[in-house]
């Protein structure tokens, strides 16, 4: 005859048990680790129970209640269960309720109410619907603000300037490269630009402007990529135009002239049909006149 699975015997309030558990079984401790952390905390509907203290003192309970392998009790409540420890037997108990069954709880003197507060189905709905959480996964968005894409920012001419591109894209490299070798060249339909040593001069610009693995910069102008990096960048740009979409550029002061004159899609009828250069392959065939086969 196995005993009766014990939640507390106070000689204060009366005995609080379960029919017998199969050895092994874990029910009998989740239980009354749960229902001691409720009454502790005030949290089942009785009305008659002590206070825990008292409770604790009158059923020789000296020891946290907690389930071991599942937390430790609260600092402030040393033989209560934690939250976290409640919460992990509930999710134990609630899972395998079926098979667990704590069965019918038996109350005897003041703690008959017990299994009266639980209700008809030994407290199923009480323990995993009201007092079980749920994990709720709180997903943290963080937005971060990027700065726009600086083609020049002249104290004289003022800035040009695109949206914010993704980071790691290639756009603002791609543009900044071909607009200031156009700018430098003479190749835009602007008026109000200086010169661009002057342009250079005053926004700072003081190293090549090619994109690195296109090319280098012309040993004339050793601020603005060759012609072979320019040609390389408008064959990236406007290749990948539609995804890389570098506009709409905006202008301030003076350089407001510049997304004017790039005209309302944003350059890419100028660069791509215009300035870019399509690649010829010339073949070279060459005539041999072979000597007659001599007897």
């Amino acid at each position: 005859t196995l005993p009766r699975c014990k939640i507390f015997d106070s000689t204060l309030y009366g005995l609080l048990s379960l029919p017998p558990v199969p050895p092994g079984s874990r029910c009998c401790a989740l239980l009354r680790s749960v229902l001691l952390h409720l009454l502790a905390t005030d949290r089942l509907p009785v009305v008659a129970a002590p206070s825990f203290p008292t409770l604790a003192a009158t059923s020789g309970i000296t020891t946290c209640t907690a389930v071991p392998d599942l937390g430790g009790c609260a600092a402030t409540q040393p033989l209560v269960a934690s939250e976290e420890a409640l919460q992990a037997a509930l999710r134990e108990l609630c899972s395998t309720w079926d098979s667990c069954s704590p069965g019918p709880l038996e109350g005897a003197g003041g703690a008959a109410e017990v299994p009266a507060a639980l209700g008809a189905d030994a407290g199923q709905d009480l323990l995993c619907n009201n007092i079980r959480t749920t994990t709720t996964t709180t997903t943290t968005t963080t937005t971060t603000t990027l700065p726009r894409c600086k083609i020049f920012d002249s104290t004289l001419y003022g800035l040009l300037s695109l949206p914010p591109v993704p980071p790691g894209s290639r756009c603002c490299a791609l543009l900044r490269s071909v607009l200031l070798h156009l700018l430098a060249t003479d190749r835009l339909p602007v008026v109000a630009a200086p010169s661009f040593p002057t342009l250079a001069a005053t926004s700072g610009i003081t190293t090549c402007t090619a994109v690195p693995d296109l090319g280098g910069c012309a040993a004339t102008q050793p601020l603005v990529a060759s012609e072979e990096a320019l040609q390389a960048a408008l064959r990236e740009l406007c290749s990948t135009w539609d995804s890389c979409s570098p506009g709409p550029l905006e202008g301030a002061g003076g350089a407001a002239e510049v997304p004017a004159a790039l005209g309302a899609d944003a350059g890419q009828d100028l660069l791509c049909n215009n300035i870019r250069t399509t690649t010829t392959t010339t073949t070279t065939t060459t005539t041999t006149t072979l000597p007659r086969c001599k007897i």
